[in-house]
């Protein structure tokens, strides 16, 4: 069983008393629920050495309207799922968010899809996407692009952001 459903099946009680208190002082009611996760992971430095880094990210369900006391067993449940989607593409992915439509028009931004990007450093998907966009950049100018997917980590050379 995931995670988070085993976390909000301890809380879902609480999640629910507080809702049905807002309902019935209102006659309806808005609410999205957030999970605030911390990410772990140790980074390994050439030299051996290793280095625990923590950092938090906000997971958050649809926003929904609640019109009746039926409805707060759905958003919850609905809520759970969404927030438990968003915590796996995390893990699998990263921290790749796609362009919008809009941005992606104006031929301006740089926002690489780093899924399959393994930094050599740390061994899981790479926070690096503005050094890779660039070292890639630089490095096609420089007329050095064989093995440019290992000489982006290894060499400053490039860029050092």
């Amino acid at each position: 069983m995931p995670f988070i459903p085993q976390i909000i099946g301890l809380i879902w009680h609480k999640i629910t008393e507080v809702l049905q208190i807002e309902l019935q002082r209102k006659d309806q009611i808005k609410s999205a629920i957030v999970a605030l996760c911390m990410y772990s992971y140790i980074k390994k430095s050439p030299d051996g050495s290793q280095t625990l880094t923590i950092t938090e990210k906000h997971h958050r369900g649809e926003m929904r309207v609640i019109l009746s006391e039926g409805d707060i067993n759905k958003h919850i449940t609905k809520s759970v799922d969404e927030i438990d989607k968003h915590i796996e593409e995390t893990l699998q992915r990263g921290s790749y968010i796609p362009t919008s439509e809009k941005l992606a028009n104006k031929k301006s931004t740089i926002n690489p899809d780093n899924q399959g990007l393994i930094d050599p450093e740390m061994h899981r998907p790479s926070e690096k996407c503005l050094q890779g966009a660039l070292g890639c950049y630089f490095a096609d100018k420089a007329g050095k692009t064989d093995h440019l997917e290992r000489r982006i980590f290894r060499q400053k050379v490039f860029v050092n952001i």
